[in-house]
């Protein structure tokens, strides 16, 4: 096998590895906008001491 065969091939797992990161990234960001849909005008912050004031 030759270097420029090999380059191919490593550019092919680069290029792979890429689109899973950006596939995930895509899935996270809607996962993050559909969560915001269904929390719009409540508050997503709350802290574990005000939720839990006795444990701390």
């Amino acid at each position: 096998m030759d270097a420029y065969t090999q380059h191919e091939i490593r550019h092919a797992e680069l290029i792979r590895e890429a689109d899973k990161e950006r596939l995930a990234a895509q899935a996270r960001k809607a996962r993050r906008e559909s969560l915001d849909q269904e929390t719009e005008g409540r508050v997503t912050f709350r802290p574990w001491r005000l939720r839990h004031p006795r444990t701390v």
